[in-house]
């Protein structure tokens, strides 16, 4: 069997679109399944999947030599399943998809170990190293004998058997944190059965032209390049068979024609789909700038009417900017509303298996959401009078004290161990997710190893801050540079330093706002 490299390079070099065909035909069911996993939808899964095989042609030169190739596949699909996901969680929220997509992904069919192991195991997939991954991939996802991994990763049959034996110990430990109890070798009984879904009849074939297109033109250039090209290879291909076969049998010439009318009508209807398709992202976009004029006037109507209820309100009493951005909400519920949803949103996306492992009743789900709403920071506010006012649904909110004794009653001592050993944790996904979407689509994306490292040295200083007695945001921020620094190349560090500096934002805000609370006055 060709590598994937070859035909990788085959396309690369020789622009062989039966070779990328071959490639995406073999490797469609890994990122569907993938994507799957992660949008939990089968559209957004064609559409995660038709996105990486696009960037797999146009850096198709880049990736020729790369050894486990099922490997970038697979991590450029969970990134991009996860960019997905989270541009469209906001309006997705509101329209209660997620009831949707877990009904359309079913359960049928899974085996017990499978129904746990599936929600989780991309995610702890991407915690392993890149070694472990690849010996993964190799022998679960791709079937192959310790013998071929040996010769791919360049060790021996039973170096190659250790090295898969310890990689799937690794994901049998994460998988274990979160819930997950079957054996390491039910583990890989799962993975060898159910971890490449099959993709929909279809697919392999708009996803390889959707990516040649992309590779080599624009839209509406490709269109009717291809139009062009197919009719004009056709016609030459007809008339060097017709003189060919004109010394041949009767037969073999309508044979020939069957075939060539066959390849004319696939193009046809190819060319057909690709139209459709560009039509439907062209509808899509003028949608899309017709929302976004809309949604502009009402935020500038918004802030015009704030900035006049502030001028007629400066001299009845003095300048706090909390306590003015608290007025303004309440003069706006549905402002407020919608920054309690946009808390609760994002505290049910953390926690939502810690609900789960705490089997924890809708009201106790609730009181936790009211608990945490105190501990989350927000820094958007309206301009007033030239000044700003912070707009926060709290004007004093609560101790962190009085918060962590309620959390104590609420979910009981073992319970709150648990939340505080998951919260550094969170924290360090949350800052590292964000750097690895800034790279992803780079040059320098970051790898699995690099995700590791930052992950445990942003928790590292979260835990050291809550060990004496701070906060999440009076964590040693500039230590924590230092460390990236050392993980981090030169091209990396500027999407680090973004996110870096959302964090210390959010230190300094919530200093602000302690003492704008702090002087306001009595009420």
């Amino acid at each position: 069997m060709i590598e994937d490299a070859e035909l990788l390079r085959c396309y690369a070099e020789a622009r062989s679109e039966t070779a990328f065909a071959e490639l995406v035909g073999r490797r469609i069911g890994l990122v569907y399944s993938v994507a799957l996993r992660t949008t939990r939808d089968a559209h957004r899964a064609e559409d995660v999947t038709q996105t990486v095989f696009a960037d797999l042609a146009r850096k198709a030169k880049s990736l020729a030599n790369h050894p486990v190739l099922a490997g970038w596949l697979f991590r450029s699909a969970h990134f991009a399943a996860l960019d997905l996901v989270r541009a469209e969680r906001n309006r997705a929220a509101r329209e209660q998809e997620a009831q949707t997509m877990q009904e359309n992904l079913g359960s049928a069919g899974l085996c017990p170990e499978w129904e746990k192991i599936r929600p989780v195991l991309d995610q702890a997939m991407s915690e392993l190293n890149e070694c472990d991954r690849d010996a993964i991939m190799l022998r679960f996802f791709d079937g192959r004998p310790f013998a071929d991994i040996g010769a791919r990763l360049q060790l021996t049959e039973n170096s190659a058997r250790m090295r898969v034996e310890r990689a799937l110990d690794k994901l049998h430990a994460l998988l274990s944190k979160r819930g997950v109890t079957s054996t390491a070798s039910a583990l890989g009984v799962a993975l060898a059965n159910q971890a490449v879904a099959v993709a929909p009849v279809g697919l392999a074939t708009s996803v390889t032209a959707a990516a040649l297109a992309s590779a080599d033109l624009t839209a509406a250039t490709a269109v009717g390049i291809l139009q062009f090209m197919t009719t004009t290879k056709f016609v030459a291909s007809a008339a060097a068979i017709i003189g060919f076969l004109a010394l041949g049998t009767a037969g073999y010439q309508i044979n020939a024609r069957h075939q060539a009318e066959a390849s004319l009508a696939a193009a046809n209807q190819s060319h057909a789909a690709r139209a459709a398709r560009l039509r439907g992202v062209e509808q899509s976009a003028r949608a899309a700038e017709q929302e976004a004029a809309r949604l502009k006037e009402t935020v500038e109507a918004a802030q015009a009417k704030a900035a006049a209820d502030a001028q007629v309100a400066k001299a009845a009493k003095p300048w706090n900017r909390v306590a003015e951005g608290g007025a303004f909400l309440r003069r706006h519920p549905e402002v407020m509303q919608a920054y309690i949803d946009y808390a609760d949103a994002g505290t049910k996306f953390n926690y939502g298996r810690f609900f789960k492992s705490r089997a924890l009743t809708p009201a106790q789900i609730d009181e936790f959401l009211a608990l945490m709403r105190f501990g989350v920071v927000l820094t958007e506010a309206v301009t007033v009078d030239g000044k700003k006012a912070v707009l926060t649904p709290y004007e004093t909110g609560m101790a962190a004290s009085e918060v962590q004794r309620r959390l104590r009653i609420l979910l009981g001592e073992e319970g709150y161990k648990e939340f505080v050993d998951v919260f550094p944790t969170r924290i360090g996904q949350r800052y590292t997710s964000a750097v690895a979407s800034a790279l992803s689509f780079t040059e320098t994306p970051l790898t699995p190893d690099q995700a590791d490292q930052l992950i445990e040295i942003v928790s590292a200083s979260h835990r050291l801050a809550r060990s004496k007695g701070l906060q999440w945001e009076d964590a040693d921020w500039d230590a924590t540079d230092v460390k990236a620094q050392g993980v981090l190349t030169a091209a990396q560090l500027p999407a680090w330093n973004s996110v870096s500096a959302l964090g210390r934002a959010g230190r300094t805000l919530a200093t602000a706002q302690a003492s704008s609370s702090k002087n306001a006055p009595t009420k």
